[in-house]
């Protein structure tokens, strides 16, 4: 692991080492190189992680609220259970990640790749998911009142169910 600056919170290096349970509140962490890293139960919250890599990393409940992740490669990464609530996600992609559990609410999605992800149980509530692809994501016992839709790639039998519902607008 490379620490550039700990006194700017700038970490550029970082590659399957474990941070679990670290405390990086708006710590910039933009275009950091964090695949395959553990950040389990890490706590992010207000993250600057734009375009930063983090496929394959273990975000298990860790607390990303607010963070920005615009454009970040989460490609099957673990985030099961983590707190994503108001995160911004806009272009980011999330190809194969493990969203079960997730609290998306009022989470920025717009143009996301959800792409096989799995959204089981996860908390979609008010979420902005713009043109976003949900092709073949699991959205089952996923909450998605209120959530945007508009223009999203998605499977339209499952979506279809929740519009049938108004679960979704």
């Amino acid at each position: 692991m490379k620490i550039l600056s700990i006194k700017g919170r700038v970490i550029k290096e970082i590659e399957g080492d474990t941070l679990r349970g670290a405390y990086l509140w708006k710590t910039d962490l933009e275009r950091a190189n964090l695949m395959g890293a553990d950040l389990e139960r890490a706590h992010l919250w207000k993250a600057n992680l734009m375009n930063a890599d983090l496929e394959r990393a273990n975000l298990m409940n860790a607390d990303l609220e607010r963070a920005n992740l615009e454009r970040a490669h989460l490609e099957r990464a673990n985030l099961m259970n983590a707190d994503l609530e108001r995160a911004n996600l806009m272009n980011a992609d999330l190809e194969r990640a493990n969203l079960r559990g997730a609290n998306l609410e009022r989470a920025h999605l717009e143009r996301a790749n959800l792409m096989n992800t799995d959204l089981w149980g996860a908390n979609l509530v008010d979420a902005h998911l713009e043109r976003a692809n949900l092709m073949n994501a699991d959205l089952e016992r996923a909450d998605l009142k209120g959530a945007d839709l508009r223009g999203t790639i998605y499977c339209p039998s499952v979506v279809l169910y929740y519009w049938t519902f108004g679960l979704i607008k």
